[in-house]
């Protein structure tokens, strides 16, 4: 019980509260998350309330579009060391942070 994994921290909500989150933070509705993962509205609240689970093809769109690792949206595992939030930021501005980040890894 509360027994820390090599890969960090563990948050004790489930994959579904941490789904719901990531919309929230996102400023998206249930429809609106729906839209941008080409699914619908029903399958999203149905992934939501956890009688169903998101497919792979799901999970994989969710971290890459939210930046969150798979360990952190299906386990919750926080590498809190080597993570940076970029919620909010636009692509153009990640792009620049990659670019940036690659530029420190080659100095």
């Amino acid at each position: 019980k509360g027994a820390k994994t090599a890969g960090g921290p563990k948050d004790q909500m489930t994959i579904q509260e941490r789904i719901k989150e990531l919309r929230c933070k996102n400023r998206l509705t249930q429809e609106g998350a729906a839209l941008k993962f080409h699914t619908n509205k029903s399958t999203w609240s149905r992934i939501e309330s956890g009688e169903r689970a998101p497919s792979l093809q799901l999970v994989e769109q969710i971290c890459q579009e939210w930046h969150v690792s798979a360990d952190y949206l299906l386990f919750g595992e926080k590498d809190t060391e080597n993570q940076v939030d970029l919620s909010g930021l636009s692509f153009s501005q990640i792009h620049m942070v990659k670019e940036l980040v690659n530029d420190l890894r080659r100095s």
